[in-house]
């Protein structure tokens, strides 16, 4: 008796881990762009952080979380 295996069509389990690891590194990548742009800005300081209106606190504090 042979047994033969499809190897062309992928099983669900491996299309499932695929697209984990696809949307992982997207969603690192998204979290490095982000934390190095404000890096970047931070770093240039033409601004004080008292001097900032309340509006950008607050958007500064429900963007972080």
């Amino acid at each position: 008796m042979m047994v033969t295996l499809d190897i062309a069509r992928p099983t669900r389990r491996s299309v499932v881990a695929s697209e984990r690891r696809f949307f992982l590194g997207m969603a690192i990548a998204i979290a490095v762009t982000v934390i190095f742009g404000f890096t970047l800005n931070a770093a240039r300081m033409h601004w004080t952080f008292l001097e900032l209106p309340a509006q950008v606190h607050l958007h500064a504090a429900v963007f972080s979380t």
